[in-house]
């Protein structure tokens, strides 16, 4: 175990004890939709999670103030990373060790990730392969607080969901250039790393080599996703200023999944379907419902036509 998840158990034990995080069991079925066996957890604590702070273009003067983030709850704190962000505790987890990454210094939730960002994932990453990043940008992305955040996961031996799908294309897609996945029927772009992050080495450079390579790669998937669903990004690219609260316009929303091979950009047309809400790690193949009757709506709809509700139909074939 490394010393960094050793910490992240420590606290989160403590945080549990004290009472400064809600957490849950939760019951664990898996839906097969589409070649993908999608992981549904059942968690009551999420009826518990606050509403989203996130506003929709129609209210921007309603800037709401709360920011979970700034001050942090000490007892949520694990660490300063680079100076640049903060490790925290995630107060509404129903996964062990769920942990944020946040900014110091105020950058809305908005604005596309930067190299500092990619530093701070990978070297956490490094630390911890076994884990998930995703990134909820926007209002209908499943975001819930404004202040730019990224979450990171445990996940199982088996590993996420979608990697079935990749491993599958990794023989015949070349590393470090935007793809379309050709079983996914809504609009997206993926990507595999230019190097595993398992095979980077600790060296300060090399990460910075890598983080610069991962954020170059990032925003091409990125501008290549949205072109996709039929929009051009590019005015969203690079924010005049991140620390705005909420700029004007707001930019499109979408969700980024991010594994030590690869990566995956969808942009999303709404947040829910039918009460339930989604984000990014139902685009890896796990989504966490509160109720039964969110899970029988699942379960008669599929996995698959659920996300596909949430998106934009592709305007790009595979190559």
């Amino acid at each position: 175990m490394s010393p960094m998840l050793r910490q992240i158990k420590t606290k989160f034990d403590e945080a549990l004890a004290s009472g400064a995080i809600t957490f849950t069991n939760t019951t664990t079925s898996r839906i097969s939709s589409e070649g993908v066996e999608f992981q549904i957890r059942l968690a009551p604590a999420l009826v518990a999670k606050p509403a989203s702070t996130l506003l929709s273009a129609a209210t921007p003067s309603q800037l709401p103030k709360p920011n979970p983030f700034l001050p942090h709850d000490q007892k949520l704190f694990v660490s300063t990373i680079h100076g640049t962000h903060n490790l925290l505790l995630n107060k509404f987890c129903i996964v062990r060790d769920h942990i944020l990454l946040t900014t110091r210094e105020f950058q809305n939730q908005y604005n596309p990730l930067n190299v500092e960002d990619f530093t701070a994932i990978l070297e956490i990453m490094k630390e911890m392969p076994d884990t998930m990043t995703f990134f909820n940008c926007g209002d209908k992305s499943g975001a819930s607080v404004l202040h730019k955040h990224v979450q990171i996961i445990p996940v199982d031996k088996a590993g996420v969901p979608m990697n079935d799908l990749f491993s599958l294309l990794e023989i015949t897609i070349p590393q470090g250039n935007p793809f379309v996945v050709p079983t996914l029927p809504f609009a997206h772009a993926a990507a595999f790393l230019p190097l595993s992050l398992s095979a980077v080495s600790a060296n300060p450079i090399d990460i910075s080599i890598h983080s610069s390579l991962i954020t170059s790669l990032y925003r091409s998937a990125l501008l290549e996703s949205f072109r996709n669903a039929g929009f051009d990004y590019t005015p969203f690219i690079n924010p005049p200023d991140p620390t705005v609260e909420l700029p004007n316009p707001l930019p499109p929303s979408y969700n980024l999944v991010l594994t030590t091979r690869w990566m995956l950009i969808v942009p999303r047309r709404m947040e829910m379907w039918n009460g339930i809400s989604v984000n990014s790690v139902g685009f890896a193949g796990m989504v966490f419902l509160k109720k039964q009757e969110d899970f029988e709506q699942v379960q008669q709809k599929g996995m698959m036509n659920l996300l596909k509700e949430l998106t934009f139909p592709r305007h790009l074939e595979s190559p």
